[in-house]
């Protein structure tokens, strides 16, 4: 009965997915050259790996890409910004220089500093075709929109933008991604999905005090998440962590928010999984399987979100 479930889950969640997210259109928005088509279809698959529309796109009345999703974290409430072609109130007036900015350096079109709820310092490791791959999907094949998101209530918000270039001292830019060829191609394809695009240790790594990731702690999960919550574990550990879960067990998770038990997903990592996860390729997700396998266990409980 288990396998019969398991089908009607996934044909349900399918049907969901056909009917709720037609978010990510293949065809350009905007006159566009042959090159500029080819270049945006491949942002298109960068853009969903990296999550951006589970961040820039407010489901509660917005439109995809327009932003406005509210972050509650311990330090006051962050808005997501617009991330659609719009000339006066998303990104269409910015250079592709500007953009791999904002997106690697975390720094906007003015100079000011971004919060690192913008995970700048996991995407400084992308090389910069993928990013500029990334703009052109949202250039030519995402719709302009014209919306601003509420301003961002963070009693000391001034003072935090300007702390960041401390922080970023103790946190520099990473390395530009490069294979490691004593590795398989999924295995490396996984590394860049994880740890880079994906940028999934900015959730599941728990930090110092100075919001560094812990050294030896990389994905045993959180009780400090962005929003105050926990946040899993997701190394081998058989009793902390995913490492009682089968692989198929991973990968069915990874494509329907499904646990074994039967649970589903909570807030943030079910909107991971529908607005990117589910929307990758199997071959993606295996490799992203095949890299956690990888990780070190690490015994860290973190109890389950309510």
């Amino acid at each position: 009965m288990r396998w019969i479930a398991g089908l009607f889950a996934i044909a349900l969640l399918g049907l969901s997915a056909w009917l709720y997210f037609p978010v990510f259109p293949d065809a350009p928005a905007t006159a566009a050259s042959s090159d500029d088509i080819a270049l945006a279809a491949r942002g298109r698959t960068l853009t969903i790996a990296a999550g951006c529309l589970t961040c820039h796109w407010n489901t509660k009345g917005g439109k995809p890409f327009a932003g406005g999703r509210p972050f509650e974290t311990p330090l006051g409430t962050y808005y997501s910004t617009n991330i659609t072609p719009d000339i006066e109130t998303g990104i269409g007036a910015w250079s592709d220089a500007q953009f791999l900015a904002a997106v690697k350096h975390g720094r906007r079109p003015d100079g000011m500093n971004l919060m690192p709820i913008q995970p700048f310092a996991a995407y400084s490791a992308m090389p910069d075709e993928d990013v500029i791959a990334i703009r052109s999907y949202l250039r030519h094949a995402v719709r302009p929109v014209r919306a601003a998101p509420p301003s961002n209530d963070l009693p000391f918000g001034f003072l935090l933008r300007g702390s960041i270039t401390l922080w970023r001292l103790f946190n520099p830019a990473r390395e530009t991604f490069v294979p490691n060829s004593e590795f398989s191609e999924s295995y490396n394809r996984g590394a860049y999905l994880v740890d880079v695009l994906g940028h999934c240790g900015e959730c599941h790594t728990p930090r110092d005090a100075f919001w560094r990731p812990l050294p030896g702690q990389a994905m045993s999960g959180t009780l400090h998440g962005w929003d105050g919550g926990p946040v899993a574990n997701i190394t081998r550990d058989v009793e902390t962590g995913l490492g009682a879960w089968t692989v198929d067990e991973v990968l069915f998770f990874l494509k329907t928010g499904i646990r074994p038990d039967y649970s589903r997903a909570k807030e943030p990592m079910a909107s991971v999984i529908d607005l990117g996860l589910k929307q990758l390729t199997d071959d993606d997700i295996v490799a992203i399987v095949t890299y956690l396998e990888t990780l070190p266990s690490i015994v860290n409980t973190v109890p389950k979100r309510n």
